[in-house]
């Protein structure tokens, strides 16, 4: 088992100027310093910014039994959580399919999400 990890997601919608969230990188770096000021190594930080599915399973699958906390900032509803397509357009990551991944990760201890309507997220992840 190696270090403890981090993973800090966001995605945006980069097609659709109405919907992108042009403070999202801002909040990820922010996030980023206070974590690096405030926890003592040893762990790791892996950021997937503009977040597809395919990245978030690759990032669970490599570092499955290290991951102790997932951060997620972007757009979502009570469904999904809006991640990226290859274009950049939004692409939803299904409320049941997102937490079954997320629950099979052993050590993960800690989830935040940073998106609209996330509360059947968290009710779905507590009772996993």
């Amino acid at each position: 088992m190696g270090d403890p990890v981090i993973v800090l997601a966001y995605a945006n919608d980069r097609v659709d100027a109405s919907r992108y969230l042009r403070d999202l990188v801002e909040e990820i770096r922010g996030v980023r310093r206070i974590l690096e000021q405030h926890i003592s190594p040893p762990y790791q930080i892996v950021l997937r910014p503009n977040a597809t599915l395919e990245d978030l399973i690759e990032v669970f699958d490599r570092y499955d039994d290290q991951i102790v906390l997932f951060h997620y900032a972007g757009h979502a509803d009570s469904l999904q959580l809006m991640l990226e397509n290859a274009e950049g357009e939004a692409a939803g990551a299904s409320l049941a399919g997102f937490t079954r991944m997320l629950t099979n990760l052993s050590r993960l201890s800690l989830v935040f999400l940073n998106g609209c309507t996330t509360e059947a997220h968290a009710l779905a992840m507590i009772e996993a």
